[in-house]
């Protein structure tokens, strides 16, 4: 597994895959979501011959996150530190406002999506693949990828995520899979909804997002079809979010 972590080491990784001619996935920011990393890895495996995995953390998050890495979990990791963090300099930039979906115009994802909009301009990887439990991001890397013609294949993948001793990740895990029972069952998606947002703060809680989206548009749906996805998270907490898409 080769650590990455210079624009040189980068460009002379690129130009080692292009000449084997073997098919590589990208696998972004791999350490915001620990509890889904073993099921992500993977999927990036089975679809393709390389596994390129991004850390973006500070060096003790980054340190914890390869610790937990093998050669056969993924080919290389590129650490997103001060030089690399900028790979394609500071001419780019992202403004987040309308018609931008709410979910999306804030601080974090505005500098996420720079960040995205810098990898993919630099990579050009074939493949890029997105954990639905962090839908927003999803949704940008899409967006990104249409708005700048780039040719990369966004992937999304929905892993049930490594079991926690946290009790509040597993009750809203259960709590949203239980939600999307009741819709698949014919039951009004709004008053499920309302109901499950209930039993989190009547357990003390604090709910930043407890809805159904359209994954496409990532504006809220009561409608349970193929492009519904529920989404919940807590406070602000990106690696308190989860997902459970509908109609599939």
């Amino acid at each position: 597994m080769r650590i990455i972590q210079t624009v040189k080491q980068l460009k002379e990784w690129q130009l080692t895959q292009q000449d084997s001619g073997k098919t590589w996935a990208l696998l972004p920011f791999l350490n915001g979501l620990p509890h889904e990393s073993n099921a992500l890895l993977h999927g990036a495996r089975i679809r393709c011959d390389l596994v390129l995995t991004v850390l973006d953390g500070n060096s003790e998050n980054n340190r914890t996150a390869l610790s937990s890495l093998s050669d056969s979990d993924c080919d290389a990791v590129l650490l997103l530190d001060a030089e690399l963090n900028r790979p394609c300099g500071d001419g780019l930039s992202l403004q987040f406002a309308e018609p931008y979906p709410e979910l999306v115009r804030t601080p974090h994802y505005q500098r996420l999506g720079l960040q995205l909009l810098r990898l993919f301009s630099l990579l050009r990887p074939q493949m890029a693949i997105f954990s639905l439990h962090d839908l927003p991001q999803y949704w940008l890397a899409n967006r990104i990828n249409e708005e700048c013609f780039l040719p990369v294949n966004i992937t999304a993948a929905a892993p049930i995520p490594t079991p926690t001793n946290d009790v509040r990740e597993q009750l809203l895990h259960t709590v949203l899979q239980r939600c999307a029972q009741a819709i698949g069952a014919g039951q009004d998606v709004t008053d499920t909804l309302q109901r499950g947002r209930q039993i989190l703060e009547s357990r003390g809680y604090s709910i930043r997002y407890f809805d159904c989206y359209d994954i496409f548009t990532l504006i809220h749906t009561a409608k349970a079809g193929a492009d519904a996805i529920l989404w919940a998270q807590f406070d602000n907490n990106i690696q308190s979010s989860h997902s459970v898409r509908l109609g599939t």
